[in-house]
């Protein structure tokens, strides 16, 4: 199994925690690099990652029942044909 997709997000994450720190730590090819990388935190992301998705698909479910259960403070639908006067 690859893990290329993990480590795009991982850097993604990383990167855009602090651009410019790591941007010249890449061009100018310092040492600190290794320090903004993080590779401790790799082996726990693909748990991390399946984590938010499962709780945005609960969220994603709830929020669907929400919409689909009528609302108790919003006034009947009119019938058809019937125009209320």
């Amino acid at each position: 199994m690859s893990d290329c997709g993990l480590y795009l997000l991982h850097f993604a994450e990383v990167f855009l925690k602090s651009p410019h720190k790591l941007l010249d730590a890449i061009v100018n090819n310092k040492p600190e690099l290794e320090q903004y990388w993080k590779a401790d935190e790799l082996p726990n992301k693909r748990e991390y990652y399946r984590d938010v998705v499962m709780q945005l698909a609960e969220d994603y479910k709830v929020y669907l029942a929400e919409q689909q259960a009528p609302s108790v403070l919003s006034p009947p639908k009119a019938r058809a044909g019937k125009t209320g006067k």
